[in-house]
């Protein structure tokens, strides 16, 4: 296995959150907010050529059937033709919440909020293959896509703890 078998993105990503909010009155009796996080992208390119590997057969594999596996040859150094593989993979993942926060207790050292709102979040990935054989006589594309989103709404309650510099 020349490709895949195994994890293909990296094991840690750059992110980054940004926070946002502000009380509607001096009283600091509702308040609104809002966050926006995300990853940095994760890309995976591989190729293969034929003269990378000039001695060994280069196959793509393939399922047939539910119980059958299949392979694509790409290069073949015994029957004379060469070709070439290549892989792409990208994932993105953002999400993003907007809320609103109404007073129910306080007190000079704790806060006690009710907390409604909306939360967003989705996750991109895609893997292209591209392959080449047979001096160009076969050329064979898959790409695969997915799209998957997250709707919600939220309900809670926030408790703030504040001793001097300490605010849990």
């Amino acid at each position: 296995v020349l490709f895949g078998g195994q994890t293909e993105t990296s094991n840690a990503r750059v992110g980054g959150r940004i926070d946002f909010g502000t009380f509607l009155g001096c009283d600091e009796f509702i308040g609104i907010g809002g966050r926006f996080w995300g990853l940095a992208n994760d890309n995976t390119n591989f190729s293969l050529s034929s003269t990378d590997l000039p001695d060994q057969t280069i196959e793509r594999p393939f399922v047939q059937s539910p119980n059958t596996n299949n392979s694509l040859v790409i290069a073949d150094p015994f029957n004379e033709f060469s070709g070439n593989i290549s892989v792409t993979t990208r994932s993105e993942v953002f999400g993003a919440d907007a809320y609103a926060r109404i007073r129910c207790r306080q007190s000079c050292m704790s806060r006690t909020d009710f907390i409604t709102g909306y939360q967003f979040a989705r996750i991109n990935e895609s893997l292209q293959i591209h392959s080449s054989s047979q001096n160009n006589n076969l050329v064979v594309n898959g790409n695969y896509n997915t799209y998957n989103e997250f709707h919600g709404g939220v309900i809670g309650v926030l408790h703030d703890y504040n001793y001097g510099c300490v605010n849990l």
